[in-house]
């Protein structure tokens, strides 16, 4: 059977990699050892995981939380004792709209803000931010498809959100 110019230099492309590298007396190979120290070194010292990349996102979806939260315990509060809470809530949430994610984490955090933000009930912020289970009522609301499938990437991009540093 004869042998193709394309399969021949791809024979000989790939014959170095699959060629006995030559051991050092411990047997490891000397391009395994040297890349070992080169990787080491070039890491550094070791210092902990470091921020979470989302760690503002995260933070301001608490911001939000907590916003929300005080202005639904204000709720018949004269507007002058509302009004710093809500300026605080819509800062939260410009945040929340302008992070671009950059985690799987992240991304569920943003689909659960969209979510309640669109249903617009108590019910979807407390399912979206605080865990709470759908409930009926929501439930029968979400006759759009497209709703139930959000909320469906949401859950599954993962838990409602917790504080991170």
């Amino acid at each position: 059977m004869a042998v193709s110019a394309c399969d021949a230099a791809r024979a000989s492309e790939i014959s170095h990699v699959i060629a006995p590298v030559p051991l050092t007396r411990a047997g490891v190979s000397r391009r395994a050892a040297l890349f070992g120290l080169g990787a080491l070194a070039a890491a550094g010292p070791v210092s902990g995981a470091g921020p979470h990349p989302d760690a503002a996102l995260f933070a301001a979806m608490d911001g939000y939380r907590k916003a929300l939260d005080s202005l639904n315990a204000l709720v018949d509060a004269p507007d002058e004792d509302q009004d710093p809470l809500w300026r605080e809530f819509k800062a939260h949430a410009d945040a929340i709209r302008r992070h671009r994610a950059a985690t799987t984490e992240g991304m569920g955090l943003q689909l659960r803000f969209i979510f309640a933000d669109i249903m617009g009930c108590d019910d979807s912020f407390r399912a979206a931010f605080h865990g709470d289970p759908l409930t009926p009522a929501l439930m029968d609301e979400m006759t759009d498809y497209r709703m139930a499938l959000l909320w469906d990437m949401a859950v599954h991009a993962g838990p409602a959100p917790v504080v991170r540093s």
